[in-house]
C-alpha cells in the first residue's frame, strides 16, 4: 500500500459536512487527473473526486478493481462523507471496470457511469458476457439495489452500436439504467455539462 497513490480533487467549498459524496474515476491511461470542466460539477454536487494511479488498461482487472476500492477507502478514512452518495465512473476500459465494481460491490455505490464503454450483461450478437462469473440470480439481486447505471456515448464512438445493443439486456434485467446518446460524441469522457446532467438524473433531480 505504501507504493500506491491516487489523484484527489477536493473542491475549495468542501466544509467537512457529512452530506458530501465521492466520485471515483477509473482512467484507461496512467495519467489520472480531473478535467477542468468537471471541477465546478464536483463543487455543485458536493463530491470529492478520486482516481487511482497505476490502474490503466492492460493491468489485471482485479488489480484495477482493488485500486479503485482502495482509493474510496482512503477518502472515506480522511474525509467524512455520506456513504449513500458514492458514484463510480470510468472511460473506455475504465468504464467496464467501474461497472464491474458496482456489480460486485453494490452496497458501496449509488451509481455507476460508463463513458464510451460497452458492458455486456449476457452473450449477444456473437459477443460473450463481460461478467461470466455472475449468474442470473446474482444479477437479479444487484438489480434490486438502489443503484442507477448511466452509459454515455455518441455516434462517433467506436463502441456506439454495442452500447445501444446492450441497453436491452439491462432493461430486461430490470436495472435502473439509461443510455445518454450525445450527438457528435466520440470515444471520450462526458464533458462537465453532460456529467452534471447524469449526476442530476442519478440524484433524482432530472
Amino acid at each position: 500500500p505504501a507504493q500506491e497513490a491516487a489523484f484527489l480533487y477536493v473542491p475549495e467549498s468542501y466544509d467537512g459536512g457529512t452530506n458530501w459524496g465521492v466520485l471515483i474515476h477509473v482512467d484507461p491511461g496512467d495519467g489520472s487527473t480531473i478535467r477542468d470542466d468537471w471541477k465546478p460539477v464536483m463543487a455543485s454536487h458536493q463530491l470529492i473526486f478520486g482516481c487511482a494511479w497505476g490502474a490503466e488498461n492492460g493491468k489485471p482487472d482485479l488489480r484495477r478493481i482493488g485500486l479503485a476500492l482502495d482509493t474510496l477507502a482512503t477518502i472515506r478514512k480522511e474525509y467524512p462523507v455520506n456513504p449513500r452518495r458514492i458514484v463510480i465512473s470510468g472511460l473506455s476500459g475504465g468504464g467496464l471496470i467501474a461497472v464491474q465494481n458496482a456489480l460486485l460491490y453494490p452496497e458501496l455505490f449509488a451509481g455507476a457511469i460508463s463513458h464510451a464503454a460497452q458492458a455486456m450483461l449476457r452473450p449477444d450478437a456473437g459477443f460473450g458476457s463481460h461478467f461470466p462469473y455472475l449468474g442470473d440470480s446474482d444479477l437479479d439481486k444487484v438489480a434490486r439495489e438502489p443503484i442507477r447505471w448511466a452509459f454515455i456515448t455518441g455516434e462517433n464512438d467506436k463502441n456506439y452500436k454495442m452500447i445501444l445493443n446492450q441497453a436491452q439486456a439491462w432493461e430486461d434485467g430490470k436495472f435502473d439504467a439509461r443510455v445518454f446518446d450525445v450527438p457528435g460524441m466520440g470515444h471520450e469522457m462526458a464533458n462537465g455539462e453532460r456529467l452534471d446532467l447524469i449526476l442530476r438524473w442519478m440524484e433524482g433531480r432530472e
